[in-house]
């Protein structure tokens, strides 16, 4: 079993704790909720024999500073690999609120970079594309 390294800030918990609509069973995804999808990735990535797939994780234009987003069924979380097969997730939206709200999305981007800049993680940032952060 891989163990890569995932870190969530509280932030990103306080989001999903204070996000009803990720819990209602209304909303589910293939029997699931998007919380569930969420958790489900999450583990998948520290945990499976193979890394996500490059349409799971992508990164944010623009690339320069190595933002990525996740991709769950129902949501997308952003964050950013601090050094190759690791990662950190910062934030996170529901899919359909940021898919038709684009200065949300740039919201997010510069929550990351904020966040690095308040802790001084600017130099954890591995720029590049997939290959870069899950190298063969």
């Amino acid at each position: 079993m891989a163990l890569r390294s995932l870190y969530v800030t509280p932030g990103f918990w306080t989001w999903v704790d204070n996000t009803a609509e990720l819990h209602e069973p209304l909303k589910a995804l293939g029997s699931r909720s998007i919380f569930e999808q969420i958790e489900l990735m999450l583990i998948d990535f520290r945990c499976a024999d193979r890394p996500p797939g490059a349409s799971e994780l992508r990164r944010m234009i623009p690339t320069k500073h190595g933002v990525w987003k996740a991709h769950p069924p129902g949501a997308r979380l952003f964050g950013w690999v601090p050094e190759p097969g690791s990662l950190v997730i910062v934030s996170g939206e529901r899919e359909a609120i940021i898919k038709t709200n684009r200065p949300l999305y740039e919201q997010h981007l510069k929550g990351v970079m904020d966040f690095q800049k308040l802790h001084g993680l600017e130099s954890w940032i591995v720029r590049g594309d997939y290959r870069a952060i899950f190298p063969a």
